[in-house]
């Protein structure tokens, strides 16, 4: 056990934000927690349409069955999520929209959420654990 394995929790827990559920939620506590070693979880997209391809990358490999498939570090992490978030300003300029939680496929308002989430604010803090990797290994 190692830093890849918060790395792993952490793309679960990026997951839970993006979508609003769990990556496994079938079947017992015990059967949840095999998925967790055993599937992939269902993709990002699947559940979430809106996101963009390269933040669903970024969560897939952070949750990579195995270790060596994940990022190796919360710096690269970060890394690849100012990336994103540096294309992602460079396409949309000032006005970037990012991910909306206001509706779904259909255009219907979503329940609402006690609080909004954006990538910003995730990739923000990733940063900011950059320094951080001396203390991981």
């Amino acid at each position: 056990v190692d830093a890849r394995t918060d790395i792993y929790s952490l793309g679960c827990t990026l997951y839970f934000m993006l979508t609003g559920s769990a990556p496994f939620t079938e079947g017992t506590l015990a059967q949840r927690l095999m998925a967790h070693q055993t599937k992939a979880p269902p993709p990002l997209v699947q559940k979430r349409p809106d996101t963009p391809t390269s933040l669903a990358a970024i969560v897939s490999k952070m949750m990579a069955k195995r270790v060596d498939d994940r990022y190796q570090s919360s710096g690269e992490v970060a890394e690849e999520g100012t990336m994103l978030l540096t294309a992602e300003e460079a396409l949309a300029g000032a006005n970037r929209g990012g991910i909306s939680h206001d509706s779904d496929e259909g255009g219907e308002r979503r329940p609402e959420r006690e609080e909004e989430i954006d990538a910003d604010s995730v990739f923000a803090k990733l940063k900011s654990l950059k320094g951080a990797d001396s203390d991981d290994e």
